[in-house]
């Protein structure tokens, strides 16, 4: 159910800018945080920044309904600790947490942490939105409980939209009961193929795997979730089926570090550029091929089916859209210099329709 809502106090002077954008000729970006620097950054002089960090804080929570309700700047730490104190979790792993990522954020950026193999991608998840338009209008997508809406389907049209769309304002989240505990089993394969190989013999498993990484070294992560004698059983039923009888076995705070640095990305800190690609298991020894020779550092992330990319040179960085239009793929860039979005992407003239029919005066700035 779509609703054309009457403008609240506190957000008119929000709107007042939308408008004056508007009528001004120039361009609105709604930022974040900026956990994700790149998507923050427009290289234009007639667009205008506006940080929602300041619009922050829990508007309702409903533990038994599992479902939470938040304005559009409030952190996902915030919401994390509220959730935790009730056994409950946003199950798709947020990025960038103890970096500060705030909630609209996440939700404009639309990607997920490793969690998603399991528990479904962040799309999932957004049951309502609440957002200003490009005629200053606020608009009201979806619902507040786990129930399907009639109408368009607003918020996830809003999952990913980079800001273009409109003023995320205050969001719906559908959330989950915690695992009790998890255990992580790593494993260093001898080479990338045999790993790929591993990963799609698990995938066939009937086992509730809540993560698979793989980093460019061909070390495989493997996450499961469950009571301690739960899990231990599950280690080895996932040890027999693979031939594997070494490598290591994490628990309690080491395993919870390592999945936390990893939905940091802290694996790539101190690299200029940071890119993700969404991909198939076919895509991946061809494409980790032409990575290694620019010099690319990379982690496949849910079972391989994204690849992070960092990179430090300029010139490979050059070399990286060309790269991916060769392989049809295509990346959102979090660091880096140029177009948010590289490589192949045939749904670019789609999605500025999408952008004309929400921002009719181009108040919002155009995808790239």
């Amino acid at each position: 159910m779509i609703q054309s809502l009457q403008i609240d106090h506190e957000l008119r002077s929000i709107v007042e800018q939308v408008k004056h954008c508007a009528e001004n000729g120039q361009k609105f970006l709604p930022i974040g945080n900026k956990t994700k620097p790149h998507l923050a950054r427009v290289n234009r002089d007639d667009v205008q920044r506006f940080s929602m960090a300041s619009w922050s804080g829990v508007i309702e929570y409903q533990p038994f309904e599992f479902t939470i309700t938040a304005k559009s700047g409030t952190r996902i730490s915030e919401l994390k600790k509220l959730l935790e104190a009730e056994g409950q979790f946003l199950p798709f792993d947020p990025l960038y947490v103890r970096g500060g990522a705030t909630l609209g954020g996440t939700i404009a950026t639309g990607v997920s942490g490793p969690g998603r193999l399991l528990f479904g991608g962040l799309r999932d998840f957004v049951l309502g939105v609440q957002f200003i338009d490009g005629l200053g209008h606020l608009v009201r997508g979806g619902g507040k409980v786990v129930k399907n809406a009639a109408g368009f389907d607003l918020p996830k049209l809003m999952v990913g939209s980079l800001g273009r769309l409109g003023v995320l304002t205050e969001i719906t989240m559908k959330v989950f009961p915690a695992p009790t505990g998890y255990r992580t089993l790593k494993f260093g394969c001898s080479s990338l193929q045999a790993a790929l190989n591993h990963i799609s013999s698990l995938m066939l498993l009937p086992i509730d795997l809540v993560a698979i990484e793989l980093d460019g070294e061909s070390n495989l992560y493997l996450r499961i979730a469950g009571k301690e004698a739960t899990t231990s059983t599950l280690a080895k039923r996932i040890r027999e089926h693979l031939g594997l009888s070494g490598g290591e076995e994490w628990l309690g705070e080491e395993e919870t570090q390592w999945w936390s640095e990893a939905a940091e990305l802290s694996w790539s800190e101190g690299m200029r550029y940071l890119v993700r690609v969404p991909l198939t298991l076919q895509d991946i020894e061809k494409l980790d091929r032409r990575l290694k020779q620019i010099g690319a550092v990379r982690r496949y992330s849910a079972a391989a089916n994204a690849v992070w990319i960092a990179l430090d040179s300029p010139l490979a960085w050059d070399e990286l859209p060309f790269l991916l239009q060769e392989a049809k793929l295509r990346g959102v860039v979090v660091r880096g210099e140029g177009n948010i979005i590289i490589g192949s992407y045939d749904a670019l003239s789609f999605a500025h329709r999408v952008q004309r029919a929400i921002d009719p005066k181009s108040v919002f700035v155009p995808y790239q």
